[in-house]
């Protein structure tokens, strides 16, 4: 994957972490030991992140669902991805209330970093029977249902410095940004002259690290129950939510397909780890300079005509991707994207939180029900995915799929 930090947001059967524990360490401390664990967490991703698609393509083990060795190799990334878009949205609707009442959220960030070091170890094992992929999806399921919620509602009550989500949502982007963007290449040059299992183990390594700034700084509270019935009625069933919950099913297709094949495009074409990971790292330091300008121009509300050009923007890059051939193309086209991206995802991350604090049902409950619906829209990507893949004769016209999806997205702005 923040701003304004106000006790009269909370529910009324929510306390502050001063009124819990008797002590708190200050806001700004709060504040950056958010920015810094994710900082950390985003780095130690950004070594496996976009080649675990392509290692996964790349597996020899694999059971055979297709004579044609490339739709076989294609078919089972889509269900690696599917089994983990199934699980989240599972743990989102079922386990919601356990993240709350048992665990709290310091002890649930702490949990998802030792699920993710899970999916590692089964990346590792995965070349000795493919099979470890499968329970590998069950743990980044895990990991992401037990980051992701605490990690917003954190943010949303300690990161907000007044005014609307704009400049909070640029910082932790920017700090996304800049975590991942040397991550690729150093990937790429560790795969060059090592291999896969290296990476898996620093990136574990990493991973532990990041936890630390969450555990040791960050108070937590009591929090109220959450039952996923009542989000259900609220929102998701509530006729003024369609909308809303296209756009968000709309992001959760585009992001996760992104995530799926422009990776695969990258290496099909480029055919080299290091041309790969430079690539990615180039175009997202370059992408990198233009977050605090995106800051301050999504905090004027004025500013809606850039939120939904970068939407249509979005939305056409991918049909762009369905005839580039070559690594020139790749280039512009990626590098577009990453500028445009930081409008178009930042827009999105600050419209969430303002409209979560905005809520009558409580932010911790749109949350969760943000949660619930973008993965949701995953499976239904997925699914498109797969029968598109199998039926069309060009591959790449999957494309087709994110591109009308994150179309969607312009409702969240109507």
């Amino acid at each position: 994957m923040f701003f304004r930090f106000n006790h009269g947001y909370f529910h009324s059967h929510e306390a502050s972490s001063s009124e819990v524990s008797g002590f708190s360490f200050p806001k700004i401390k709060e504040a950056t030991a958010l920015y810094l664990a994710h900082f950390l967490r985003t780095f130690s991703l950004s070594f496996s992140g976009i080649y675990i698609p392509i290692f996964i393509f790349g597996l020899m083990n694999k059971p055979i669902a297709s004579e044609s060795v490339f739709l076989n190799n294609i078919f089972w990334v889509l269900i690696y991805y599917l089994g983990y878009a199934i699980f989240v949205s599972l743990a989102n609707i079922f386990l919601a209330d356990l993240l709350f009442q048992k665990l709290g959220f310091r002890t649930s960030i702490l949990l998802s970093m030792l699920f993710l070091i899970g999916l590692i170890a089964c990346f590792v094992y995965a070349e000795k029977s493919y099979w470890f992929i499968v329970l590998g999806s069950v743990f980044a399921a895990f990991s992401v249902h037990f980051y992701w919620i605490p990690f917003h509602i954190f943010f949303l009550r300690k990161a907000n410095d007044g005014g609307n989500f704009g400049n909070e949502s640029a910082s932790q982007l920017l700090t996304a940004t800049v975590a991942g963007a040397l991550g690729p290449l150093a990937a790429g040059l560790i795969l060059k002259f090592f291999d896969f299992n290296i990476l898996f183990l620093l990136t574990s390594f990493l991973l532990m690290l990041s936890s630390l700034p969450i555990l040791f700084f960050v108070n937590d509270s009591k929090h109220g129950e959450h039952r996923f019935k009542k989000i259900f009625f609220n929102y998701i069933f509530n006729p003024k939510f369609r909308k809303l919950n296209l756009a968000f099913a709309g992001n959760g297709i585009d992001g996760l397909l992104f995530d799926i094949f422009w990776p695969i495009l990258l290496f099909l074409v480029l055919n080299d780890f290091v041309k790969l990971g430079g690539l990615v790292s180039f175009s997202t330091v370059l992408s990198a300079i233009i977050m605090i300008w995106v800051g301050r121009l999504l905090e004027n509300k004025k500013a809606g005509w850039w939120r939904k050009g970068s939407v249509v923007t979005n939305s056409l890059l991918y049909f762009f991707r369905i005839f580039v051939i070559t690594p020139p193309g790749l280039l512009a086209i990626d590098i577009i994207d990453r500028f445009n991206g930081k409008i178009y995802t930042t827009s999105i991350l600050a419209e969430t939180y303002d409209r979560a604090k905005s809520m009558d049902f409580g932010e911790s409950d749109f949350i969760i029900y943000r949660e619930i619906i973008t993965h949701l829209g995953q499976v239904i990507g997925l699914l498109l995915a797969l029968v598109l893949v199998f039926t069309l004769a060009n591959w790449k016209l999957v494309f087709l799929i994110p591109g009308l999806a994150s179309l969607l997205v312009y409702l969240l702005y109507l």
